[in-house]
């Protein structure tokens, strides 16, 4: 329910001089309520499937390609992890068959051997449509990060960048 909507309800709660008006009014606000829901939950259940399909392949970056923003905020996606030793980040990486598109990629740099890699295995139409979101380190090794394939359905995949691998997958969803 919206802050405006809350107020109006609230201007009539106080100008309404009987109780079954206020009693109407309430009932009607709480109805709302559970129509609206002020809040989704969102699941993750283990997807096995897609559990080892994702690489680490060594990537040498172009400068000419910036780091690429969170989704929906001036505000960089370059995370390191508590230790300082890897940094991860997305790039728009052009999709060499399609001049002027790019896939949204996710980069892990080792910044003691100043190896960067490039994650890889996602479905390609996933990559180029697709922003990565919540990219962030779980721990020094393990790092994370989403990928929603519409409003309601997406992957979390979780990868240990010290060994290279990917841990797990998830397929999250805001729906029961």
């Amino acid at each position: 329910m919206t802050t405006i909507a809350m107020r109006r309800l609230t201007e009539r709660l106080s100008r309404a001089g009987t109780h079954s008006t206020r009693t109407s009014i309430f009932a009607f606000g709480i109805f709302l309520m559970c129509v609206y829901p002020i809040n989704s939950q969102v699941t993750a259940t283990r997807d096995e499937e897609s559990t080892h399909t994702l690489s680490f392949v060594a990537y040498t970056l172009d400068p000419k390609i910036a780091i690429e923003p969170v989704t929906g905020s001036d505000k960089s996606s370059l995370v390191m992890n508590r230790a300082k030793t890897m940094q991860a980040f997305i790039i728009c990486a052009p999709v060499k068959k399609r001049a002027g598109e790019c896939s949204s990629r996710v980069m892990v740099t080792d910044i003691r051997s100043k190896t960067t890699y490039m994650i890889t295995g996602e479905p390609a139409e996933i990559e180029v449509m697709r922003p990565v979101d919540d990219l962030k380190w779980e721990t020094n090794d393990l790092l994370s990060y989403e990928r929603w394939a519409n409003p309601h359905f997406g992957r979390r995949y979780v990868l240990d960048a010290k060994r290279k691998t990917q841990e797990s997958a998830y397929i999250v969803s805001d729906v029961d």
